[in-house]
């Protein structure tokens, strides 16, 4: 049986993912003298300014266009920095001039309250088949401006640092899973992308996926609360698939 440090622990835990101040005293029904901490100074709201980026190839110095960028902003926990909610989630394409952009969003509550942003700065995820993206300092010119440099290579599609980073990329998309708030449904074109990727590679290297369609959206399978929640996933990205 856990000691009661112990379970204040857990409770605080379980208070962070849940999003509320969940503490040993509301299990109890005695007074809590272990609360979960607030974030200090933190806005009841946020809002973000419009971004906006360019996808170059780093050999040839040319823009890559059809790069398709999830941007999203997530909450951070005061403690350890564990994930507790998004802000916002988007995506984008980028065009023949290798730009994307992201509009202003906000004001928007700070929710849940025990959760802050580390940074105005959304985090970034992209991809494009036959690429590896080179994960190097963002360039950020101008703080009142606020774009970023992403840099890309050419590589062969059955290359090991090819294969590596499509499974990078999916494990940077847990965000849209993690707080069964549906957030998935704002990046529909990099989820059919990984999927198409996912199939053409596993069919490749096991015969057992020749005739398996979309392993990808079958790996994100949905439990039966998020299928009622948020509707059924393969229904919703039926319009994208080609």
């Amino acid at each position: 049986m856990l000691n009661p440090h112990l379970w204040r622990v857990v409770l605080v835990i379980l208070g962070l993912m849940l999003g509320g101040p969940f503490t040993d005293g509301a299990v109890s029904g005695e007074p809590s003298s272990f609360p979960i901490p607030l974030p200090p100074n933190a806005p009841p709201t946020y809002s973000a300014d419009a971004t906006e980026g360019w996808a170059v190839d780093v050999e040839t110095q040319q823009p890559v266009e059809g790069v398709i960028v999830v941007a999203y902003w997530e909450l951070k926990a005061l403690w350890e920095g564990y994930p507790v909610g998004l802000m916002m989630v988007m995506e984008a394409v980028t065009d023949a001039k290798g730009r994307f952009s992201f509009p202003s969003w906000g004001p928007k509550p700070r929710l849940p309250v025990t959760g802050q942003l580390r940074s105005m700065e959304p985090e970034l995820v992209a991809f494009k088949s036959g690429y590896a993206r080179q994960y190097e300092p963002p360039e950020i010119p101008k703080k009142e401006h606020p774009q970023q440099i992403l840099k890309f290579k050419k590589v062969p599609e059955d290359s090991k640092e090819y294969i590596n980073g499509v499974s990078f990329i999916e494990s940077q998309l847990r965000f849209a899973f993690f707080y069964n708030d549906c957030s998935w449904k704002k990046i529909p074109r990099m989820l059919i992308t990984l999927d198409q990727e996912k199939t053409r590679l596993l069919r490749a290297v096991d015969k057992k996926y020749e005739t398996v369609e979309h392993v990808g959206i079958t790996h994100w399978n949905q439990s039966n609360n998020a299928v009622q929640k948020c509707g059924s996933m393969m229904d919703f990205l039926r319009s994208y698939l080609p």
